[in-house]
């Protein structure tokens, strides 16, 4: 099994910095709308639907949506609406999630499922092609998004293993611990500080933006963490181990994707805070 993880994250990590440093502005919308589809995919699988005609529909519906959002809501404002509407439906994922299973009114249908699907995938796609779009330091912020999210995890990882006791969410995930939480945004707000010394002119930052940039690392890890808690919600509740096996070792696209999706347009709505 760590064989096939390491494998498969060595094809799947150039994979990712080709995307971001060399595909233009023209063509890394479609390099997402790829991941965008296969995720769809599954989660209408998450949603409880195993014909695969169904799932292909549906996977197609939700890239047409996306499609016709950023060919047409082509103005900043228009598109951080969305995010802002995805930014809400992480809050009523997180009620749903502390107090699982209590608010499963919410999600238990599957064509709920189905319509929170479109709040959870779409915005991923709007947001990162967003941000590649943030001028010459954009892949760099897309970089630093990565490390937010993936490097908080495997901090999560470390400090859950060495330090956990606390359990997180025990009925959704056992092995989840609060102490591994902490080691997670311990992580990223040293990855934030790093980014924001290497992007940004700090010696304009006030107190209050050093204070924004802590705030903005520990928001984004702690909802990461919850688009990771509500797909395993989902897992439990459909009894399956993984969303997919399309990625040996690592389950499925949205195994990989559940904590940065829910990541995504907290930190885009973040970002031009820092930008001076």
């Amino acid at each position: 099994m760590l064989k096939q993880r390491v494998l498969t994250a060595l094809v799947l990590a150039p994979l990712m910095i080709v995307g971001i440093f060399f595909l233009s502005s023209t063509y890394f919308p479609y390099f997402i709308m790829l991941i965008v589809a296969l995720a769809s995919w599954e989660w209408a699988k998450l949603s409880g639907f195993t014909p695969n005609v169904i799932r292909v529909g549906y996977a197609v519906a939700i890239v047409l949506f996306g499609y016709m959002t950023l060919r047409y809501g082509d103005d900043v404002q228009s598109l951080n609406w969305t995010l802002r509407l995805a930014v809400i439906w992480w809050v009523i994922a997180l009620i749903c999630v502390l107090t699982f299973p209590k608010a499963k009114m919410l999600w238990n249908s599957k064509i709920a499922r189905l319509v929170i699907g479109v709040f959870v995938i779409v915005p991923m796609w709007i947001g990162l092609v967003m941000l590649k779009g943030m001028g010459d330091d954009a892949e760099y912020y897309l970089v630093w998004l990565m490390c937010l999210v993936w490097g908080a995890d495997s901090g999560a990882y470390f400090a859950g293993r060495h330090f956990g006791k606390t359990k997180l969410a025990e009925k959704i995930s056992p092995k989840k611990t609060w102490e591994g939480v902490y080691g997670g945004m311990l992580t990223a707000m040293i990855f934030s500080v790093i980014a924001a010394v290497s992007l940004f002119d700090v010696a304009n930052y006030s107190i209050l933006d050093w204070t924004l940039l802590v705030v903005m690392s520990v928001v984004v890890v702690f909802i990461s963490v919850v688009g990771d808690l509500f797909e395993s919600l989902l897992k439990r509740h459909e009894n399956i181990k993984d969303s997919s096996q399309l990625l040996p070792g690592h389950g499925g696209v949205m195994d990989r994707v559940d904590s940065l999706v829910a990541a995504v347009p907290f930190f885009v709505l973040f970002i031009p805070l820092f930008i001076k």
